[in-house]
């Protein structure tokens, strides 16, 4: 009987991650779809009529289109022009966000912990508890 336990039991710690990794992957082909949708839109007027109407994978091809308009996106992102037209919106209408100046303070420091301004910090409480924090 012991055996039979501890088989199914190590079964099932090796199923139960496989099964969620399948499920989450699954869940992020769908997402990945949804976000392609309107790249796809514009492509289509490229392409025939019927290029895309059996796609077998079409998270991959969702996958492949986000990433080369996220690569579109990154090159046009690099022009000087481009800078300075995102630095003057930030200036001029992100900084009137509230909490926007701490939120893009804190995301810098957790890319480049080196030349930050904020230290991880650990604020503790009277029951010897702790929570993370930024100074």
């Amino acid at each position: 009987m012991n055996f039979l336990k501890t088989t199914v039991l190590g079964g099932l710690f090796i199923l139960l991650p496989i099964m969620l990794l399948w499920m989450g992957l699954r869940e992020i082909g769908g997402l990945l779809a949804t976000m392609a949708a309107p790249i796809a839109d514009i492509l289509v007027d490229f392409f025939p009529q019927d290029y895309f109407e059996n796609l077998t994978a079409p998270g991959v091809v969702a996958f492949f289109l986000i990433v080369g308009a996220s690569f579109a996106l990154g090159l046009a992102a690099r022009s000087k022009w481009l800078r300075t037209v995102g630095r003057s919106i930030e200036r001029s209408i992100l900084y009137k966000v509230p909490m926007y100046r701490m939120l893009k303070i804190i995301s810098s420091a957790l890319i480049d912990t080196d030349t930050s301004d904020v230290d991880p910090a650990l604020l503790m409480d009277g029951s010897g508890g702790g929570d993370p924090c930024y100074v």
